[in-house]
């Protein structure tokens, strides 16, 4: 088993960043801590380009995803048809043959990176109605010294988690009936759930149907 961790970050390729590279670096969880930390346990794997030219957030993303496609094919076909590799046994010192399995183990990335990956409103763009997960802070509040901290309510968290399992038919139900504005009394349900229910169908779920995501 071989799991693989894959890193993101755009990164200017000039004095004032005006042209950007996105490179894409792997290496595995087999290796200790201390190995996965130095530059030589890190492999590229290629390079997504500056999507400025495309005037359209929609094209942007399909852009980024059309890129993503390309560079982990040969990915893609490693965990369809698992490669034999060479592993000497530590206590007899003969080299085995093993058919390595190679799972995503996770992706690594600033936010703006894992906003594009799963096609979500980009925080750091002034849009996002809260600027951390941990917190209920909004980006109209941050030069507020006298604004108090909230965290985010369990109660809210678990209702997020049980409309997440909810199907594209039911987050479209649920939507509407929120526009209707009865559903928040009736429901039971947070305003903030309803609200991003609502998000969902008339932002979100548009938005998601027309990127082809082409992850492993």
């Amino acid at each position: 088993m071989l799991p693989i961790i894959l890193y993101m970050d755009k990164t200017g390729t000039d004095a004032y960043q005006r042209y950007s590279l996105e490179p894409i670096i792997f290496s595995t969880a087999a290796i200790s801590r201390e190995n996965r930390d130095k530059r030589q346990a890190w492999r590229h794997i290629g390079f997504i380009p500056s999507s400025k030219n495309l005037t359209r957030a929609i094209d942007k993303l399909q852009f980024h995803h059309d890129c993503l496609a390309v560079l982990l094919e040969d990915f893609r076909k490693a965990q369809t048809h698992p490669p034999v590799i060479a592993i000497k046994d530590k206590v007899t010192g003969l080299v085995i043959q093993k058919r390595a399995r190679v799972p995503l183990m996770m992706i690594m990335g600033d936010q703006l990176s894992q906003d594009m990956l799963c096609s979500r409103l980009k925080a750091n763009a002034g849009g996002a109605g809260r600027v951390h997960r941990s917190c209920m802070c909004s980006y109209m509040t941050l030069d507020d010294s006298s604004h108090t901290y909230q965290g985010v309510p369990q109660e809210l968290l678990s209702q997020m988690t049980a409309f997440a399992s909810l199907s594209d038919s039911q987050v479209t139900a649920l939507a509407r009936s929120a526009v209707e504005e009865w559903i928040i009394i009736d429901s039971g349900l947070e305003p903030a759930v309803v609200y991003f229910a609502w998000y969902s169908v008339t932002t979100i779920l548009p938005a998601a149907a027309h990127i082809n995501t082409k992850l492993p």
